[in-house]
């Protein structure tokens, strides 16, 4: 991943943070939380849920709060 100002970086730290960010910008894109299969909700109470994704052999997970 070629960084501006930084340079060029790249190993587990980038491929994770490159992905939870590839999952926060696909907001735009609705349908693709329904479609995957690897993607997935868990409610935690009436206003917040997880948003399990995937990432590599493992799942990354975002708090969604909705009010």
């Amino acid at each position: 991943m070629e960084i501006p100002i930084v340079g060029t970086d790249s190993g587990p730290k980038v491929e994770w943070a490159a992905n939870q960010g590839m999952w926060a910008e696909s907001w735009q894109f609705p349908a693709l939380f329904l479609t995957d299969s690897r993607v997935r909700w868990e409610a935690l109470d009436a206003e917040t849920a997880l948003l399990v994704v995937p990432f590599e052999d493992t799942e990354q997970s975002f708090v969604v709060r909705l009010r």
